[in-house]
């Protein structure tokens, strides 16, 4: 049956389709740091309907969600879609290709796609990534006006604007093709695969590759899979010892296999990828809640990969151990008492405490979905450790009631909980606390006040957490002064005016302090006021003449006393000088950063100015946090350092009393000369440094400071009662 001839719109058009580039996955590196700045270019029949994406820099995975309203003469047309690498100097880089025929659509209906790309030529063989797109196609009626003309003219002038570009991807990240539909904010699950359990996966490095180039290196990146989850890593460049340090989850699905697969491959871009080896990992026999490390060798190749695996975030509620996590005195049972108290304190020195963390529930959270609600979960890390819960999809107020039991090995550390909207490709912030372990009560339940990412200023909703924490001061205590664990995912440092600006401002108080002591010592040889030289002058004879080693250590420990007694007389009168800023704080500076981001240009010479600019802040960083730190060890902000040194140094004066300092000398330099004879495999260490990298400097303060609930509506009532007192007035 012939079809009739369709009708025409105002614009000539017998159809318009809408199509909307959703987002990028597994993209071509183009560009020499592994990465690409992507756009899509869209073209219909001879070209007579063209549009194009924004840019966006440095990804692999883009997320564009952006729409355009194009006209079609026939359904036998086929529209192309062309990804392409923004390049400054020189012509954009080709990154893959797809095509579309519309006689596949059917009529008014929003169909959803994956557009594998390819390259013609020579490359067909290469994975060049694929885009999500949707497409609507409807028949246009003679009264129906085509918007081609105002889409492509409004998006060609608003779209390539940076901060446009950067709001849109928070938006997208909302709503993923896979996670939730862009009109109605709901969230689709796949019937019939259930998710059981996340299995968080970090990658940290590869050692020992096979060379597979001619130049003795390769360019080596890994697949992941696990039932039919998969994931790839990025691409590292002549190497054969790569450093990925990327984390990520897969889920772990009913009926799905547990066998997780990791394969390496080198990259190659005139040919198929080689293949460089593989190894697997049965993850059922795993024990859940617990990061584990391993270490692979890799079969059909050479060399090793490194990695950790935990699996968290079950869905039922069965916990790691035995104890009770409904009952608060649970982790003070006979058996663990016992093995943390003194007399087992040779028993295992590594194993310094165990912490329960229960997360109950949260209030207030923000809205990520565009139904207004969100699907929260909270991550605790600690150290290299990682547990998750399981999710609570559509709520802003959800409960968990999970109990998590953490190994502690270095009192010291800081429980990092952050809270997050899960979405299918990304998860979206919605709020994060930072809580050392040595600030928790025992036992405590308590809601806290969650903060941005950065920890430096408030943001929305509250946690509520209990806590109990048991451990062996003296394994703390030896802990203490040996180099503390070095976290394998560490956030690179990047350049920030504010920060550069924060640091100088630090040193320039420190100096100050400096300055004001000198001048106090030249006002005593100006004898400005007689008395107190002539006192100084008195005590300074006397030390001469009778002077001591144990005098230092005496007089340090009188400087801890003295900041003793001021920090505990009058401190309820006193405000904290760690004071967070409001929810309305906001930085200009950093919006200013995030502008200047997507500016290119003199690559090169920008570079170098990047890398001084980053070493002085840096420089500045350091000299202002071990001075900081030292201040902070006498003010006594942390009591059980605080203590510790005065331990410490009221054993090192009694041993500087009763033995002459030339002995303590002998020793010193005999311990110094046989460590190596000793301990071959010692780590060499300060043990001062190490003891001061535990003390929190002035900003680790601020980020690790706890607002409670209770306090977020103290100044709120405190305005309100000013502002009834004068009206009254």
């Amino acid at each position: 049956m012939s079809q009739g001839k369709p009708a025409v719109g105002q614009n000539g058009f017998p159809y318009i389709v809408t199509v909307t580039i959703v987002s990028g996955h597994n993209l071509v590196a183009r560009d020499s740091n592994g990465l690409s700045d992507p756009y899509v270019k869209i073209r219909i029949g001879s070209g007579y309907a063209k549009a194009k994406t924004s840019v966006l820099y440095k990804t692999l995975s883009p997320i564009w969600n952006e729409s355009f309203d194009l006209g079609v003469y026939s359904r036998d047309e086929t529209m192309v879609v062309r990804v392409y690498d923004k390049d400054i100097i020189g012509s954009d880089d080709f990154m893959g290709r797809a095509a579309l025929t519309f006689g596949k659509l059917t009529f008014n209906v929003t169909t959803e796609l994956r557009l594998d790309l390819e390259s013609p030529g020579d490359n067909l063989s290469e994975e060049m990534g694929y885009l999500m797109v949707r497409v609507h196609l409807k028949d246009v009626g003679p009264d129906t006006p085509l918007a081609q003309k105002k889409t492509s003219s409004s998006r060609s002038s608003m779209e390539t604007s940076p901060a446009l570009v950067r709001k849109k991807s928070r938006i997208s990240r909302r709503c993923s093709l896979t996670g939730a539909d862009s009109s109605t904010g709901i969230r689709k699950v796949k019937r019939g695969a259930m998710t059981r359990s996340f299995l968080s996966v970090t990658l940290l490095s590869g050692n020992h590759l096979a060379a597979m180039d001619e130049n003795g290196f390769s360019d080596p990146y890994c697949k992941f899979k696990l039932g039919t989850e998969k994931w790839r890593s990025r691409v590292i460049n002549k190497t054969l010892n790569p450093e990925w340090k990327e984390k990520f989850e897969l889920r772990m699905t009913d009926g799905a296999s547990d066998k997780l697969v990791v394969q390496v491959f080198d990259k190659d871009y005139a040919s198929k990828d080689d293949f460089m080896g593989s190894c697997e990992v049965d993850v059922s026999s795993l024990a859940p809640d617990c990061t584990h490390s391993f270490t692979k060798t890799l079969a059909d190749g050479e060399g090793e990969i490194s990695f950790l695996l935990t699996i968290t975030g079950l869905k039922d509620a069965t916990d790691m151990c035995d104890i009770d996590p409904l009952d608060p005195e649970s982790l003070r049972t006979d058996e663990v008492i016992k093995s943390y108290c003194l007399q087992k304190t040779m028993t295992d020195m590594q194993d310094v405490g165990l912490l329960m963390v229960k997360v109950i529930k949260a209030s207030g959270l923000h809205a990520a979905d565009f139904g207004g609600t969100s699907d929260p979960f909270v991550t605790i890390e600690l150290g290299n450790s990682m547990v998750r819960t399981e999710t609570v999809y559509k709520s802003l107020n959800p409960e968990w009631n999970k109990c998590f039991f953490l190994k502690v090995k270095d009192i010291h550390g800081i429980l990092d909980i952050i809270v997050s909207d899960e979405d299918r490709d990304s998860h979206e912030f919605l709020g994060r606390l930072q809580i050392p372990l040595l600030s928790i009560v025992p036992g405590e339940m308590r809601w806290f006040a969650l903060k941005d990412e950065k920890l430096r200023s408030l943001y929305k909703g509250q946690l509520l957490l209990q806590f109990d924490l048991v451990y062996n001061p003296v394994r703390a205590s030896v802990r203490t002064f040996n180099p503390a664990e070095k976290k394998y995912l560490e956030a690179s440092e990047k350049f920030s005016r504010t920060i550069l600006s924060a640091n100088i401002s630090r040193v320039a108080s420190l100096v100050r302090t400096v300055g004001a002591f000198i001048e106090f010592i030249n006002s005593l040889f100006l004898w400005k006021s007689k008395v107190r030289t002539s006192l100084a002058f008195f005590i300074f004879i006397v030390v001469v003449l009778l002077f001591d080693l144990w005098m230092i250590f005496a007089f340090l420990i009188g400087v801890f006393f003295h900041q003793y007694f001021r920090n505990n007389v009058g401190t309820a009168d006193r405000a904290s000088p760690y004071e967070l800023p409001g929810e309305d704080a906001v930085s200009s500076d950093d919006e200013l950063d995030e502008k200047t981001q997507d500016k290119k240009g003199l690559k090169q010479r920008l570079q170098d100015l990047y890398n001084i600019c980053l070493t002085v802040q840096n420089a500045l960083d350091t000299v202002a946090s071990l001075g900081e730190r030292v201040k902070n060890t006498f003010n006594w902000t942390i009591p059980f350092q605080s203590w510790l040194a005065l331990v410490v140094l009221t054993i090192a004066m009694f041993v500087t009393y009763l033995v002459p300092l030339r002995y303590l000398v002998l020793l010193w330099g005999i311990n110094k000369f046989t460590k190596r004879l000793r301990k071959p495999n010692f780590i060499p260490n300060n043990e001062l440094l190490d003891f001061l990298s535990r003390v929190p400097s002035d900003p680790e303060l601020i980020e690790r400071s706890v607002v409670t609930a209770a306090s977020l509506t103290m100044p709120k009532a405190a305005a309100a009662a000013g502002k009834k007192k004068k009206k009254r007035q």
